[in-house]
């Protein structure tokens, strides 16, 4: 969370600006291919509803890469993680939850293209590195901020971030836009501070 909202914080500036939020993450419950939209019309949270964003979701259809199903969509909490920080930073605005799957990375970028306009703000949801040893995990985190910052995708696989699908295009997208990423925060964290055996990364990143 503390990691998560050192991006967040970034975003009240230009909340009057915003007008939905594109979120992308991974599956980690269902395999298929494509990228994933849902049919339902709003996500629920402790917070309250969050609706959809319909139309943008139905004008994307035009891309064949775009299946639209609650399936994988279900169980899944990559993107309902960002939830509470789009109710709290960003309240009543739509969204439009995308889960990549088994897509060819310019595949995936053409969507995120097409949807991420100048009034929408868009947000990659993952972890970095995952159940390694701490030491391990910092020096595998380093090496994806660095390749974030530089814009280069080609290098992220599982290993280095469960969503990489999703951040690759993202990258790919960023790259062509001229745009550039500035690492804001990593660390590693684990289920109890004495554990040091297998910790997850945690990263935060603008794009700008």
């Amino acid at each position: 969370g503390a990691v998560a909202a050192a991006a967040w914080s970034r975003v009240r500036a230009v909340a009057p600006s915003v007008r939905r939020v594109l979120l992308l993450g991974p599956s980690h419950h269902v395999t298929f291919s494509g990228v994933a939209a849902p049919f339902a019309d709003a996500f629920a949270t402790p917070l309250g509803v969050v609706a959809v964003d319909r139309l943008a979701i139905e004008g994307a259809r035009r891309f064949p890469q775009l299946v639209v199903t609650d399936v994988p969509h279900e169980q899944e909490s990559s993107l309902e993680a960002q939830l509470p920080f789009v109710q709290t930073v960003l309240p009543d605005r739509p969204i439009v939850p995308l889960l990549v799957g088994e897509v060819l990375d310019e595949e995936a970028a053409e969507v995120l293209d097409a949807l991420w306009d100048a009034s929408t703000l868009a947000v990659v949801s993952t972890d970095l590195s995952r159940y390694f040893d701490a030491a391990t995990a910092a020096r595998l985190d380093a090496q994806t901020a660095r390749a974030i910052e530089a814009l280069e995708g080609a290098v992220l696989d599982a290993e280095r971030a469960c969503g990489h699908a999703a951040l690759r295009a993202m990258l790919r997208v960023a790259r062509a836009r001229g745009m550039r990423a500035t690492c804001l925060d990593v660390r590693q964290g684990s289920a109890s501070p004495d554990d040091t055996d297998e910790v997850i990364g945690y990263g935060a990143f603008a794009m700008s």
